[in-house]
C-alpha cells in the first residue's frame, strides 16, 4: 500500500468529484441558457405581437 498523505487523498477525491459532476453541470448550464434564450425570444415576440395587434409602430 502506498503511503499517501491525507491532503493528497482529499485533493484526489475532490478532483474525481469535479470530473464526475462536470457533465451534469454543463447540461444544467446549457438548459439554463436555453431557458433564458426562450424567455427573451418569447418576450420580444410578445412585443411584436402587441405592435401588430394594436398597430403601434
Amino acid at each position: 500500500m502506498l503511503n499517501i498523505s491525507q491532503g493528497y487523498k482529499i485533493l484526489v477525491v475532490i478532483c474525481l468529484w469535479m470530473i464526475n459532476i462536470l457533465p451534469a453541470f454543463i447540461i444544467h448550464l446549457f438548459s439554463y441558457v436555453t431557458f433564458l434564450l426562450a424567455l427573451i425570444l418569447c418576450l420580444s415576440y410578445n412585443g411584436e405581437l402587441k405592435r401588430h395587434l394594436y398597430g403601434q409602430r
